[in-house]
């Protein structure tokens, strides 16, 4: 297989990366992240300007900044549900701690 295969093949699955980011579809990004991977490791091993010359031909530096810049979005974005999650629950926790304590002394009272 030579390199440009490789990296049009490297390109597809960037490209379905993308597009299971921008659907939300996690569970496949290990078993497309992992193909990526081995494309990477056989071109370890072929001529690097040959390499570099395919790579700008193929505008691959453009999608790895896309996903990239998604990717951090998207993690951004679960971080920021998970806090607003984790306030809402403490301050629900917190009401329904305060709303018992109350009922106690109520009762006391009484």
């Amino acid at each position: 297989m030579d390199v440009f295969d490789i990296l049009a093949q490297y390109k597809n699955i960037s490209l379905e990366i993308l597009k299971a980011l921008l659907e939300d579809e996690f569970d496949n990004l290990d078993t497309l992240l992992d193909k990526r991977q081995e494309l990477i490791d056989i071109l370890n091993d072929k001529n690097k300007n040959q390499l570099n010359n395919i790579i700008e031909e193929l505008n691959l530096l453009e999608l790895e900044t896309k996903i990239q810049n998604l990717l951090k979005e998207k993690l951004q974005s679960l971080r920021n549900q998970l806090k607003n999650f984790n306030e809402k629950k403490s301050a629900a926790k917190a009401y329904t701690n305060k709303e018992n304590l109350d009922s106690i002394f109520l009762n006391k009272k009484f």
